[in-house]
């Protein structure tokens, strides 16, 4: 996990979206995604509850975002 982990998955939480993240921050909505599942992966939780047209935290997520956001 880096600063631009935190910086991506801080991004998706507050647009609650990848596609409005990716053009906030300037890179692909794939980049994204994938750091996301990466993160995912290395924490062994799941972050975000994808739904077709946006994003929420699970708590595990909420967790992330509050700690998240002191480092940011």
């Amino acid at each position: 996990m880096d600063f631009h982990h935190l910086k991506y998955f801080v991004e998706v939480a507050d647009k609650k979206s990848f596609s409005k993240a990716a053009r906030t921050l300037h890179i692909s909505q794939s980049a994204i995604s994938r750091t996301i599942k990466a993160l995912e992966e290395e924490l062994g939780v799941q972050l975000l509850q994808r739904e077709p047209r946006s994003v929420t935290l699970t708590d595990a997520g909420e967790i992330l975002y509050l700690r998240a956001r002191q480092i940011i």
